[in-house]
């Protein structure tokens, strides 16, 4: 069912969460993708931490130029990085959700390259 369908007595917005609902379903039920999903939004919730922890030295110790950026474009403050972060971190894991519906092949694929991505940067944070 799409979203701009609806059932009687149904608003669309039961309708999004019933979507979201087996979306997840059905990634969780895939244990290896849902495990490395989970995986990717950890690393990238962790990474957000250390952003904020360490607001203070960051522009001094970043080493993505595209961070260090935003955060002299904020003047300094983090939050514009931070908030750009989410919304990528949301897009990315939004995306996937819809590549597993519609591609299973192509979404392990790209998520497999996402998660070995994230675990260089895990193992670059904490070592």
């Amino acid at each position: 069912m799409f979203l701009n369908q609806t059932q009687e007595g149904s608003s669309p917005a039961s309708l999004g969460l019933e979507s979201l609902r087996h979306a997840l379903t059905r990634i969780f039920g895939d244990r290896p993708f849902g495990l490395m999903w989970v995986f990717v939004g950890l690393v990238a919730v962790y990474d957000t931490h250390l952003v904020i922890r360490d607001r203070l030295v960051l522009l001094e110790a970043e080493l993505n130029p595209i961070a260090v950026q935003l955060i002299r474009l904020n003047g300094g403050d983090v939050s514009l990085l931070v908030l750009a972060k989410t919304i990528g971190t949301l897009v990315v894991l939004c995306t996937l959700m819809r590549m597993h519906q519609c591609n299973r092949g192509r979404a392990y694929r790209v998520l497999s390259g996402i998660a070995v991505f994230q675990f260089v940067l895990l193992l670059m944070l904490t070592v």
